[in-house]
């Protein structure tokens, strides 16, 4: 039986995604507001430093894969199969072996 893990990887990229948003919303924020409020300016720079420590965080000690255990770092938001046992991460099937769709040169 497959383990019920897929629904956390899934949640943490959600949670991933979410971070990365709002660190670049509140450092763009932080440098337009700062012609006119720097110690906000800093505040909000600071606030979205501290969410891409997060996402690095998040991704160094929770991200991996829920059916090998390997860790995933690269392409974490936009890859669909496991980089090491080939597995799907949603729904767990294993990527078929074949030719793959190649266009003649």
């Amino acid at each position: 039986m497959l383990p019920d893990n897929n629904n956390n990887f899934e949640k943490i990229r959600s949670a991933i995604s979410y971070l990365i948003g709002g660190s670049l919303i509140t450092c763009i924020g932080g440098v337009i507001i700062g012609f006119w409020e720097p110690l906000l300016s800093f505040y909000m720079t600071l606030f979205g430093v501290l969410c891409l420590l997060a996402v690095i965080f998040i991704i160094v000690f929770f991200l991996h894969c829920p059916y090998c255990g390997k860790r995933i770092f690269r392409k974490v938001l936009v890859i669909t199969h496991c980089p090491h046992c080939g597995r799907n991460l949603s729904t767990g099937e294993i990527r078929k072996k074949g030719k793959k769709n190649k266009k003649n040169r």
